[in-house]
């Protein structure tokens, strides 16, 4: 019963944590201007599958991935099955391979932006005539690059909660 408390409890916690960066994301950063609009959910989803596996990492990158396919308009189902595919990827990478550590969170979320990154930039607006092929590089680039200093920021918070439940 206490077990499943907890476990409860570190998801409240990681959902709280998830829904704050995807505000950030939608509606923090695009009203900022002159910086890039990072994707924070990506390297959110990334540090939480770190910790939970591929299950976990999987509702995870669904969750973030799904409210920012409903804020963002024109994308149906591109960030949900993206993110999700990223956290169940980092989550399985985790559990194998790869240590529970910084510099793990730290390249699988690099790796994941630019996968996301660049499809978003190809297939929603290179290909669909709103932007030129250089907005990849323009654009795209500086998203990326933003998103991956915001691990530094993200991981801290999850490994955090995660610490709190090492008896899980």
């Amino acid at each position: 019963m206490l077990h499943t408390r907890m476990a409860l409890f570190r998801w409240v916690c990681f959902s709280v944590l998830l829904l704050m960066s995807v505000i950030l994301q939608t509606m923090v950063f695009p009203r900022l201007s002159g910086v890039p609009n990072p994707m924070v959910s990506v390297a959110a989803s990334v540090s939480a599958a770190v910790f939970s596996g591929v299950p976990g990492g999987a509702a995870a990158g669904f969750a973030c991935g799904l409210l920012c396919d409903a804020l963002t308009p024109g994308v149906e189902a591109y960030f949900t099955l993206t993110t999700m595919a990223a956290g169940a990827l980092t989550g399985f990478l985790c559990g194998k391979y790869l240590q529970r550590t910084f510099w793990s969170a730290l390249l699988l979320s690099a790796a994941s932006l630019c996968v996301i990154g660049a499809g978003y930039a190809l297939f929603f607006q290179v290909a669909a005539g709103r932007a030129p092929w250089g907005a990849i590089v323009a654009v795209g680039l500086p998203e990326i690059l933003g998103g991956v200093l915001c691990v530094p920021l993200v991981y801290p918070a999850f490994r955090g909660v995660a610490g709190i439940f090492v008896g899980e």
